[in-house]
């Protein structure tokens, strides 16, 4: 071997034993607190999105102490799929915003001079208001250009520690944690509508008349309100539907309430719709159906409820 290849040989092996040294020193660190990835790792949950907060939970109040309890709330203690955020009309020029309210309703009354309480993730300090028979209290937390009033996906906690009956007792739950849901873009948009239009008023026909004598009512993008034959807590009509195009196409139809929905093709065969879940977006929008449609043919949409009225719309994921 010449003195070259052994100079070679010499520099390779010691830059070889430099990188295994950096390679040890890097897994098996000396007295150093494990490596940022696995607390990240513990912050997700197993789906890998849900940012969560530490267990740091305060031990229980002992039961046989007086203590003021919810009875019922929004979010729910412990909730699991709460909605980050509510579209509203900001009135006004104002236009459409974000906003989320949380509701707590007690089982006695409660000394409205306190109503501040924390919000974590953020260390927010928020301020509510109670209701005139001081049992329920109320937090609005406002979207801004910047930011959503909750985010997505994120475990929170309340910290209502400080308020107190109006007998000075403690909250039964001081700590109220609960984890937001994904946002639904298609919702949202939806939302949009029914506070800002369009509008189309539509009277249905009776229930199995001719099919053209029904009105037509199929505009996407579009909210309808619908007048239903009937009376008492029995309303039913029938609207047209003829979506433009070709192909088939699943479409979804949005409603302000609980509602029977039956499809039919223009020969009377039945179309198979489907329940389609909703969020808590908006008022406007509480119930959904899916409905796989051939474009270009016509539809009779037969609609029941307990009610006259009805608000409904079309949407086309």
């Amino acid at each position: 071997m010449s003195a070259r290849t052994e100079r070679a040989c010499v520099a390779l092996l010691l830059a070889l034993t430099a990188c295994q040294t950096k390679r040890i020193v890097q897994v098996i660190p000396d007295e150093q607190p494990p490596p940022a990835a696995a607390e990240d790792d513990d912050d997700d949950d197993a789906s890998g999105g849900t940012t969560r907060l530490p267990d740091d939970a305060p031990p229980p109040l002992d039961p046989s102490v007086p203590q003021a309890r919810i009875v019922d709330s929004s979010p729910k203690v412990g909730a699991k799929d709460f909605y980050p955020v509510e579209v509203y009309d900001r009135g006004g020029d104002e236009g459409v915003g974000e906003r989320r309210v949380l509701r707590f309703t007690f089982d006695r009354a409660m000394e409205t001079s306190r109503k501040k309480v924390g919000l974590r993730p953020g260390d927010r300090a928020l301020d509510g208001a109670w209701s005139p028979d001081a049992k329920s209290f109320e937090l609005t937390l406002l979207g801004t250009d910047d930011a959503s009033p909750l985010e997505a996906e994120t475990e929170y906690e309340l910290d209502l520690a400080e308020l107190r009956s109006d007998a000075d007792e403690p909250v039964g739950t001081p700590r109220v944690r609960f984890t937001t849901s994904k946002r639904d873009s298609l919702i949202e948009h939806a939302c949009i509508h029914t506070l800002f239009g369009p509008f189309e008023s539509v009277t249905a026909a009776a229930p199995q008349s001719t099919l053209t004598s029904a009105p037509l009512a199929s505009a996407t993008h579009k909210q309808y309100s619908i007048a239903l034959p009937g009376a008492g807590t029995a309303y039913a009509g029938d609207l047209r539907l003829a979506f433009s195009g070709t192909g088939t196409k699943r479409y979804l139809l949005l409603a302000n309430g609980e509602l029977d929905v039956a499809v039919s093709d223009a020969d009377g065969a039945t179309v198979a719709v489907t329940p389609s879940p909703t969020v808590d977006a908006c008022p406007g929008i509480q119930h959904g159906f899916g409905v796989e449609l051939t474009r270009g043919k016509t539809y009779r949409l037969a609609l029941s409820s307990k009610r006259a009225d009805v608000k409904a719309m079309w949407e086309a994921p």
